[in-house]
C-alpha cells in the first residue's frame, strides 16, 4: 500500500469522484484506485459506472476515465506521476506514484466522459 491516511471518497456528479484524506508514501510502490469491485487499495463508489461507448472502434477504459491530483498543503514537493492500466472492471488500476519527495495530502479527481 502506497497511500496513508484513510480515504474519504465522495461521488459528486454521476461521472465525478473526489478522494481526499490519502498521501503518497515514497518508495513505497504506487497507491492505486479501482472501480467498484475490483479489490483496489480504494475502490470507487458503485454507482460510478464509466459508460461504454464506440467512436471508430471501441474506446478503452483508459481513454474515457480522467484522474488528476492536486496538493492540499503548502509544500514543494512534486506531484505524483499517475498511471492508468487495464481494460475490464476487475484489473482497470488509477496508480499514483511519488517521484520526488513523500507528497503532501491529496485531493484526487476521478471521472469519465
Amino acid at each position: 500500500m502506497a497511500f496513508s491516511g484513510t480515504p474519504i471518497i465522495k461521488q459528486i456528479a454521476d461521472n465525478k469522484v473526489r478522494i481526499t484524506g490519502v498521501q503518497v508514501l515514497i518508495g513505497q510502490g504506487p497507491g492505486e484506485v479501482g472501480l467498484h469491485g475490483s479489490g483496489a487499495e480504494v475502490e470507487l463508489p458503485a454507482a460510478f459506472q464509466p459508460h461504454q461507448y464506440t467512436l471508430n472502434g471501441a474506446v478503452p477504459l483508459q481513454d474515457r476515465v480522467n484522474a488528476y491530483a492536486n496538493m492540499v498543503s503548502a509544500n514543494n514537493a512534486q506531484g505524483p506521476l499517475i498511471l492508468k492500466t487495464g481494460t475490464t472492471v476487475g484489473d482497470f488500476r488509477i496508480q499514483f506514484f511519488d517521484i520526488a519527495t513523500s507528497a503532501p495530502g491529496l485531493e484526487i479527481i476521478i471521472s469519465f466522459h
